[in-house]
């Protein structure tokens, strides 16, 4: 399959996965219609507890090689 295959190979499947039926699944199975908040587990959001920490403060210099704080001009 080459790039060139793409356009023609899409064309085929989209009619045949974009119907009814998996779009009312889709919503299913993620839980969103009907709602479900318990759909996922605690530990299926382990990798998300990365991004759960607060920002480390950066010292910023002025220009003039005094420190400011973030949001003082």
């Amino acid at each position: 399959m080459t790039i060139y295959d793409v356009a023609e190979n899409l064309r085929k499947a989209f009619p045949r996965a974009f119907t009814r039926e998996n779009i009312i699944a889709g919503f299913r199975v993620s839980g969103i219609y009907p709602m479900d908040r318990n759909i996922f587990k605690d530990d299926e959001f382990l990798s998300a507890y990365v991004t759960d920490r607060p920002e480390p403060m950066v010292e910023q210099t002025n220009g003039t090689g005094i420190n400011v704080a973030p949001g003082d001009n």
